[in-house]
C-alpha cells in the first residue's frame, strides 16, 4: 500500500514538471543544512502494565544536503542525518512499595540515516513557494544491546534493564512546508515532516525485570518501531544558480522595436547616439548600500528630460526604483510591456541615473529597457541589474 502512495506521488511530480516546462527553465544546485524535533507517532508497546511511560518519546536529528532542482519546481535531495532518540518511563509499583525511593529509566539512542528526497515546489509569487516532500530514509541504528542493572538494598530488589536496537530500518517520509527564496537564490524553509517505519520494524525492543532474592517478582517487556511526526527547519546555500533566461535582444545593438527618427532621409537607431562605457574606465557609486557601475553615457541639451522605462521581454515580474543624483524618483515599481513615464531634472554635466533591483523576477538579472528623450533627441537602451551591483546610466547635460 505504501509502495503504491509513493508511486502515485512520484508520478504527479513528473506530472507537474512537464506541464510546467513551458514557463520555467531554472536549474539550482545548493548546499542544504536540516535540523528537526519531534515525537514518536507509535510511543511504545508495551506488554503487562508495571512501566509508565512519563512522557512522549522524543527525537532530535541535524543533517546535510545537497539538492538540485530543475525548472523551478522539481528538487532532488540526497544526505545523511544524524538522530537521538530518547524515551522516560518510571515503575510506579516499586514507588509504592518502597515509599520515597522512585524507578526511573531513560533510553537513549544515537544513529545515523541516509536518505534520498524527491520535492514540488508550488511558487506564489518570487520570493514564497509552498513545498511537498517524500522521502527515503535508510537508518543505520547500529544493532548495539545496552543492559542497565541497578540494586536497592533496603528492599534487597535488582532491578534490570535490556534495551536490543536493530542493525537497520527502512522508512518513508512525507513532508509539508513553506520556503522563501532571497535575492542571493539561497532556500529558507520550514516544514512538517512524517516519517514512517516500513512493515512495521521493529527499532528497539526491551525486557524490564525485577527480582527480590533470587526470584523474580514481575517483568515487563516494550518495544518501538521509530515512527514519528516532526517540525523541519532547514537552509540552502546556493552553489550554482543558471536562470536559463531567453537569450534577449538589446535595443541599444540591434534593430530597436519602435519607428526609428529620420533625419533627412537617413534611417538612424539609438546605437548611434548611445555610447557603451568600457567596465575597465566605468565610474563606480554607491546607492542605498549597494555599488552602482556606469555601463552607458548619453549627451543631452535641455534641463528637463522625459524618461520612458519597461520590460522589453516577457514580463516576469521584476520590481525597480529609480534614482538620479540621489533622489529617488521612482519606487518600488514592477515594469511592464507598457511604458511608464516621467520626468527629471537635471544638473549641468554629468547625472547618474541608477536602476536599483528589488528583485530578481522570474528570469535573473533585473532588466529594463530606457528611452531618454529631450524634446529633440531620443535614445534607447536597456540597463541590467541585480541584488549585489546595479546598473546605471550617466547623462550629461550640456545647455
Amino acid at each position: 500500500m505504501t509502495f503504491l502512495m509513493a508511486r502515485h506521488f512520484i508520478g504527479f511530480f513528473i506530472l507537474s514538471a512537464l506541464l510546467s516546462s513551458t514557463t520555467f527553465a531554472q536549474h539550482h544546485l545548493a548546499a542544504g543544512s536540516q535540523l528537526g524535533y519531534g515525537y514518536f507517532m507509535r510511543n511504545l508497546d508495551q506488554e503487562g502494565d508495571v512501566l509508565k511511560t512519563r512522557s512522549i518519546g522524543s527525537l532530535t536529528n541535524f543533517g546535510l544536503s545537497f539538492q538540485y532542482r530543475f525548472k523551478d519546481r522539481i528538487g532532488i535531495e540526497v544526505g545523511a542525518l544524524v538522530n537521538r532518540q530518547g524515551w522516560k518511563m518510571k515503575d510506579e509499583a516499586f514507588e509504592s512499595r518502597n515509599p520515597g525511593f522512585e524507578v526511573e529509566l531513560k533510553n537513549v539512542n544515537l544513529f545515523n540515516a541516509l536518505f534520498a528526497a524527491l520535492q514540488y515546489i508550488q511558487p506564489f509569487d518570487d520570493y514564497n513557494n509552498v513545498y511537498f516532500q517524500t522521502g527515503f530514509h535508510y537508518n543505520l541504528i547500529g544493532g548495539q544491546s545496552l543492559s542497565e542493572q541497578r540494586e536497592y538494598v533496603l528492599a534487597n530488589e535488582l532491578i534490570t534493564n535490556t534495551s536490543r536496537y536493530a542493525q537497520n530500518n527502512m522508512s518513508v517520509s512525507p513532508e509539508i512546508g513553506y520556503q522563501y527564496r532571497d535575492g542571493y537564490y539561497n532556500i529558507w524553509s520550514v516544514g512538517l515532516r512524517y516519517n514512517h517505519v516500513l512493515q512495521d520494524q521493529t527499532m528497539m525492543s526491551a525486557d524490564y525485570v525485577v527480582t527480590q532474592n533470587g526470584t523474580e517478582q514481575y517483568s515487563s517487556t516494550y518495544s518501538a518501531s521509530g515512527s514519528y511526526i516532526s517540525l523541519v527547519a532547514k537552509f540552502y546555500l546556493s552553489v550554482f544558480y543558471d536562470p536559463g533566461r531567453p537569450k534577449f535582444r538589446r535595443l541599444d545593438q540591434d534593430k530597436p522595436e519602435y519607428e526609428p527618427v529620420r533625419e533627412d532621409g537617413i534611417l538612424k537607431g539609438p546605437q548611434d547616439k548611445v555610447q557603451e562605457v568600457a567596465k575597465d574606465s566605468a565610474r563606480i557609486g554607491e546607492v542605498k548600500d549597494r555599488m552602482y557601475q556606469i555601463t552607458h553615457s548619453l549627451t543631452v541639451s535641455a534641463a528637463t528630460v522625459t524618461v520612458e522605462i519597461w520590460d522589453d521581454q516577457k514580463e516576469d515580474g521584476d520590481r525597480v526604483s529609480i534614482n538620479v543624483n540621489g533622489e529617488w524618483v521612482i519606487e518600488d515599481y514592477t515594469l511592464k510591456k507598457k511604458r511608464h513615464e516621467f520626468e527629471i531634472t537635471l544638473k549641468e554635466g554629468d547625472n547618474d541615473l541608477v536602476l536599483h533591483a528589488l528583485n530578481l523576477g522570474r528570469y535573473a538579472p533585473n532588466t529594463a529597457a530606457i528611452r531618454v528623450f529631450d524634446g529633440k533627441e531620443e535614445y534607447i537602451l536597456v540597463l541590467t541589474s541585480d541584488m549585489r551591483k546595479s546598473g546605471a546610466l550617466e547623462i550629461n547635460y550640456k545647455p
